[in-house]
């Protein structure tokens, strides 16, 4: 699952829709914001959760996201 976004960076979330679980944290890049949460089992769909410690950005959320397969 790939993450975009231009604004700096910012904790992101992977939260498995079905029960809620926090299935893996990370920060985004830096410079570009963008991220990618890799081998994620493809039978969920997910919410991904995006916040932002500098108070001029509320957090992002996009979810019912489907992982697409990597090419190995």
């Amino acid at each position: 699952i790939e993450t975009h976004k231009t604004d700096p960076a910012g904790e992101v979330r992977l939260v498995r829709d079905i029960d809620g679980k926090v299935i893996r944290e990370e920060w985004s890049d830096p410079t570009t914001g963008e991220g990618a949460f890799e081998d994620v089992d493809e039978n969920y769909t997910y919410s991904v959760i995006a916040i932002y410690p500098s108070a001029d950005f509320r957090a992002v959320i996009a979810d019912r996201i489907e992982p697409e397969g990597y090419p190995g």
